[in-house]
């Protein structure tokens, strides 16, 4: 069985977190900064560690992006659209226990298309071919 004291001595390793500052409810997000990569690369760890089926895991319920993008004030991304519930070492026990991610996530919507990474790429296309326009005449 999966106590606490184990889910501190992990998450110390995997985050550098010292297990001492610690508590069952401390909000990795809030209070440590664990978020965009580095939480997923955490979940990650933790289901091979535990064999925990994390395949119902949903990050944008409990972290922020990595990045923001030029049009995410317009076309807001998944993490904004829902509000965000914290990860914390007494969940973590709790899912090592049953070997499976069980946040009940509440009923929402995300649309199967990124439309501000959509439109950011296009702007970075239309940029970078100004530049190269540019460049050749200058040269030219």
């Amino acid at each position: 069985m999966i106590v606490l004291k184990d889910i501190y001595l992990f998450l110390e390793e995997a985050l550098g977190i010292d297990a001492k500052v610690l508590k069952p409810d401390s909000d990795l997000f809030e209070d440590f900064g664990v978020f965009g990569d580095d939480l997923f690369e955490l979940i990650e760890v933790f289901s091979e560690n535990y064999n925990v089926n994390v395949d119902d895991f949903l990050w944008y319920f409990h972290s922020p992006e990595e990045a923001s993008s030029l049009f995410g004030m317009i076309f807001l991304p998944p993490n904004k659209r829902v509000s965000r519930i914290p990860i914390t070492p007494d969940m973590l026990v709790h899912y090592a226990n049953q070997k499976c991610w069980g946040v009940e996530y509440p009923t929402h919507e995300i649309p199967s298309r990124r439309w501000d990474i959509l439109l950011s790429q296009l702007l970075f296309i239309v940029l970078l071919i100004a530049l190269v326009t540019v460049g050749v005449f200058l040269l030219g």
